[in-house]
């Protein structure tokens, strides 16, 4: 496999895309009769080398989407180009099939077959007629792929003797014997338990950045695709409400669904009444809450909602000196170990506050919450979902 740019090294700028997709469509049909679009005029570019997620909650369109790259099902309208390559085109008529596209996949189960050892797995991809590859030069290709991801010495096994980091090792193996520049995955991890998951996340992450291939992969475990990606793909209702950075998604979300879906939110309703100088004032039934975080196309009169994150909040016994200020009562109080968890009510708003260093305070007790200014985003209080949202 040719090694590409991992992910924040520098490329050159003449470089296509890994992946293109412009104006891509999908519907399926209902028993009633009735339709729903699965995928809704995306958009999306994948730059090579790069680790890109596609996030979101069950029937969001985010597995058809990947399916539709792969060549699995055919859109309605649009186009999809690999590696340069127009592979779908509604325009051309141009409708490739997945062995003809230059990928690989990497199913939920992983797709092995029981009984074919390691070695033959590896091998299968490589012995259609169409790649006219002699005995010798599968035998290297396959040694050359399990030496890549650390398990030559498991060529013999069968799937139903190995564990489930050497099974996806396996998959990835298959995957990497093709030599293709694009890899996707379906949801690979969700089969195991979760101390298992985080330590094949840290080698699948490895293994990417050692190797250069471009991945596309689908979760909807957000701590996933936080370690993961270098680029996540917000999906809602078949559309990218957001594609950025995980620093980008989690501390500038372009839309309170995005907010709301990535970690934990405080959020309080409002209307705007101050949108100048760096500076944003909601009023809101719970006192008003300023911001100095940038809230553009937010103007006097809008209704709003101040967001903040837990992990941002301040817990206080005496009352503190900052604007955004409210009395609670601590309903909970939950130890993780890193950090205390609080849930927290103050009238009717229900608020979480996540402190490292707050062992004193019970659940029962009133308590000053607080947030700085700069850690409170504004955004309009109709979510923005099904608006596709430029680049952050």
């Amino acid at each position: 496999m040719t090694r590409r740019a991992a992910a924040g090294e520098a490329t050159d700028l003449n470089v296509r895309p890994a992946v293109q997709i412009a104006g891509l469509s999908k519907e399926f049909r209902r028993q009633d009769g009735s339709t729903v679009r699965a995928i809704d005029d995306v958009n999306l570019d994948v730059e090579q080398g790069e680790f890109v997620v596609l996030l979101g909650p069950s029937g969001c369109g985010k597995t058809t989407l990947l399916r539709t790259i792969a060549g699995l099902e055919q859109p309605d309208r649009g186009r999809i180009d690999i590696g340069g390559v127009t592979r779908y085109s509604s325009e051309r008529n141009v409708a490739q099939p997945p062995e003809k596209r230059g990928i690989s996949m990497i199913f939920q189960s992983y797709a092995l077959w029981p009984h074919m050892s390691v070695f033959k797995n590896v091998a299968y991809p490589l012995q259609s007629r169409s790649r006219r590859l002699s005995r010798t030069q599968i035998k290297e290709r396959v040694e050359g792929a399990l030496t890549q991801v650390g398990i030559p010495e498991l060529s013999a096994q069968y799937p139903s003797q190995l564990s489930g980091g050497q099974q996806q090792r396996v998959a990835l193996a298959r995957a990497l014997v093709s030599q293709d520049e694009l890899i996707l995955f379906d949801e690979p991890l969700s089969n195991v338990d979760a101390k298992v998951r985080e330590h094949l996340r840290i080698e699948l992450a490895s293994m990417q950045r050692a190797l250069g291939f471009t991945a596309i992969f689908v979760t909807h475990d957000q701590t996933e695709a936080m370690e993961l990606a270098s680029r996540i793909a917000v999906v809602d209702r078949g559309r990218v409400a957001q594609f950025g950075t995980p620093h980008e998604i989690y501390h500038r979300p372009a839309s309170r669904y995005v907010a709301k879906f990535i970690g934990a939110i405080n959020e309080i309703e409002g209307r705007v009444i101050e949108a100048e100088g760096g500076r944003v004032v909601v009023d809101t039934p719970h006192g008003r809450v300023v911001s100095t975080q940038p809230a553009p196309g937010l103007a006097v009169g809008d209704e709003a909602v101040a967001l903040w994150r837990p992990e941002r909040g301040h817990a206080d016994a005496i009352e503190p000196d900052r604007v955004n200020r409210w009395r609670a009562t601590v309903e909970t109080a939950m130890f993780v170990g890193s950090h205390t968890e609080f849930a927290l009510r103050t009238g009717d708003l229900e608020a979480r506050l996540w402190s490292p260093r707050a062992e004193s305070i019970t659940a029962g007790e009133q308590i000053w919450v607080s947030a700085e200014p700069s850690d409170v985003l504004v955004l309009p209080r109709e979510d923005s979902t099904g608006v596709q949202t430029a680049e952050v």
